[in-house]
């Protein structure tokens, strides 16, 4: 198990065997809800027993059964370099450099992150100049709550009974189109779909499959103008993905960009 510093300003305190200290150590912070709520609800507590039993192992001084080779040949050519480009409180869940199926586009370009549910900004890492910048990533509607409700399970052995998770766009990841645009899984505002897309409506896709909810739903920004747009979808939005024909899948349904509506996104959403 992580060790912690004597001095940090919540200690986690003392715990008979390893199996209670992780018991402990899942609940710190606000991540200490999904945590738990894994280990305890979907894999009955089975996970702190290994989890304990490779703590206690390593504690003896077991090492790993085979010693890792070295690079070898052509492989000591390779060069890594890495970035800590956000800050102490806030996390990056995804990153975006170009489009997968076109890797040529916005070569030598700034990557571009997604934060989830920590902060509601956009960092932009420039590799060329090891330069960094956030870019602000608002979401449409004032009313739009908070991603992460709950509060802090358990004191963070740094940060206490703080919240520091505090976005609203909870923007999942990124993806490049052909153009250079880069698209979000992110929120536009608060869960409860519009009447257009809920049992009732004339909208064909509310007759064929009315959606009452959506956690996420699309942004994008254009890098050449850095020009922040909405799309608002009846769907929720998860690990984006463009196929051959330019369609944005949204991991359950997919957008037509085709025909490049994306500047009126008013239209846009009206097509589904």
């Amino acid at each position: 198990m992580r060790t912690f510093p004597d001095n940090v300003p919540f200690p986690l305190g003392k715990f008979a065997t390893s199996e209670e200290a992780w018991f402990r150590r899942i609940q710190s912070g606000q991540g200490g809800h999904p945590m738990f709520e894994t280990t305890v609800k979907q894999l009955g507590n089975a996970n702190l027993r290994y989890l304990a039993d490779w703590t206690d192992r390593i504690a003896k001084g077991e090492l790993p059964h085979t010693k890792p080779t070295r690079p070898q040949g052509v492989e000591r050519n390779i060069v890594v370099t890495t970035w800590d480009w956000l800050d102490d409180k806030h996390y990056l869940h995804d990153l975006i450099a170009s489009d997968r199926r076109f890797p040529s586009v916005n070569a030598y370009g700034p990557v571009y992150g997604s934060t989830e549910l920590s902060i509601d900004v956009i960092p932009i890492l420039d590799p060329k100049t090891n330069s960094a910048k956030n870019f602000p990533a608002p979401v449409r509607d004032a009313d739009t709550p908070v991603a992460m409700q709950e509060g802090p399970m358990q004191p963070s052995p740094y940060w206490g009974n703080e919240r520091i998770w505090t976005s609203k766009a909870s923007n999942h990841n990124g993806m490049f189109d052909r153009k250079g645009r880069v698209w979000f899984a992110a929120a536009v505002r608060g869960p409860n779909n519009p009447a257009f897309c809920q049992k009732g409506s004339d909208h064909p896709s509310a007759k064929a499959f009315p959606v009452e909810r959506s956690n996420r739903q699309f942004s994008m920004l254009d890098p050449k103008t850095m020009k922040y747009t909405f799309v608002e979808t009846c769907f929720n939005t998860h690990h984006l993905q463009f196929d051959a024909n330019d369609v944005l899948w949204g991991q359950h349904r997919r957008c037509e960009l085709s025909r490049d509506r994306l500047a009126r996104h008013e239209d846009f959403r009206r097509d589904w």
